[in-house]
């Protein structure tokens, strides 16, 4: 859901981005009725802080065993102010909602407009890729300098895999441990055995 407080501030922004994706709402009308909303919640914030003190007045002058039923009169004329604006609150905040739901989030600047998802726009690289026949790749040179093995793996294992030999070998040791290091260091949880 969009920001009200967002969209109060950049309106124009708003109906600006909102047309480019074809969302015909009264954000002026949205915004009046999140005003209501919340002028009814201020007065009900009112009303229940009034609540509170009358029944806080109630409660003293029961211990002292005076008259309460005045008091008692103007809470439940109270309670019956706070149900009322409790219901329309709720309408109106449902209202909002449903209207919210259906906004769109603002188009992004790069984004072209179109009138429809077929007027879409693409970039393309032009550049055609063509494989070189020059250099070897990354197995032949292993093979090449004696730190991949095929052969030894096929006997070992089987096919698609591959002995790592020497340096290689060390330094994926190396890059295990260092990892292993990093996880310890960063999430290390103290378990206790009972």
């Amino acid at each position: 859901m969009i920001d009200l407080i967002d969209l109060k501030e950049n309106l124009e922004l708003y109906k600006k981005g909102l047309s480019a994706k074809g969302c015909d709402v009264d954000l002026a009308d949205l915004l009046k009725r999140n005003s209501q909303k919340n002028s009814i919640q201020t007065e009900l914030d009112e009303l229940k802080s009034q609540k509170n003190n009358l029944s806080k007045e109630i409660g003293a002058l029961t211990s002292k065993g005076e008259d309460t039923k005045k008091l008692k009169d103007e809470s439940e004329s109270l309670n019956k102010k706070i149900d009322a604006l409790q219901n329309e609150f709720d309408l109106l905040k449902s209202d909002l909602d449903s209207i919210m739901l259906q906004i769109p989030n603002l188009p992004d600047k790069d984004v072209p407009i179109g009138q429809d998802e077929s007027m879409k726009k693409g970039k393309f690289n032009t550049k055609i890729f063509t494989q070189s026949n020059e250099g070897l790749d990354h197995v032949e040179i292993g093979e090449k300098i004696g730190l991949l093995d095929f052969d030894l793996a096929n006997k070992l294992s089987g096919s698609r895999f591959v002995v790592l030999k020497g340096k290689l070998a060390e330094l994926q040791r190396a890059l295990i441990q260092f990892m292993l290091d990093e996880a310890k260091n960063k999430v290390m949880r103290k378990c206790m055995f009972l």
